[in-house]
C-alpha cells in the first residue's frame, strides 16, 4: 500500500478472474496501472477511456515488459506516464464506490446491457420463427 503511494507505475497482473481488486486499489493509491492481461474488461469501460490513464500489456508480451518499463523511464515515456497520472484522479473518483456517481453509472450501464440482451434475444426468436 505504501509502495503504491510512492510509485508512478504499478504492475497489475491478471488474477484468478479477469477482474482483480488490485486494479482499483492501485488507482486509489494514485499509481498508473500497467495491466497485464488478455481477458480483462475493466470496470465501467463503457464510461471510462482506460487507455487514457492505464497501460495495457498482453500476456504474450510479458517478456518485453523490462524494455517497456525502461522506455517508460525515458524522457518521452515519463511524459506519457505523467499525462496518464494527471487523468488518474478522475478515474479514481469514478471508481470510488463511496460516491453516488459510481452507483448511477453502474445502474445505467446495467440498464444498457439489459436492453442489448433483450434486443439480441428478440432477434434470435425472430430468426428462429422465420427459419421454421
Amino acid at each position: 500500500s505504501e509502495i503504491a503511494f510512492r510509485s508512478l507505475l504499478c504492475i497489475v497482473p491478471d488474477g484468478d478472474s479477469p477482474n482483480t481488486g488490485r486494479l482499483i486499489e492501485v488507482i486509489m493509491h494514485g499509481c498508473v496501472p500497467v495491466i497485464v492481461t488478455d481477458r480483462l474488461e475493466p470496470p465501467l469501460h463503457e464510461f471510462l477511456e482506460w487507455s487514457k490513464f492505464a497501460f495495457f500489456v498482453r500476456e504474450e508480451s510479458i517478456r518485453d515488459l523490462p524494455s517497456m518499463l525502461a522506455w517508460l523511464g525515458s524522457p518521452q515515456g515519463l511524459r506519457e506516464v505523467r499525462a496518464k497520472h494527471r487523468l488518474l484522479h478522475q478515474a479514481a473518483h469514478a471508481l470510488d464506490y463511496n460516491h453516488n456517481l459510481v452507483v448511477s453509472m453502474m445502474y445505467f450501464g446495467l440498464g444498457d446491457r439489459a436492453r442489448k440482451l433483450k434486443s439480441r434475444a428478440k432477434a434470435r426468436v425472430q430468426a428462429a420463427a422465420a427459419a421454421a
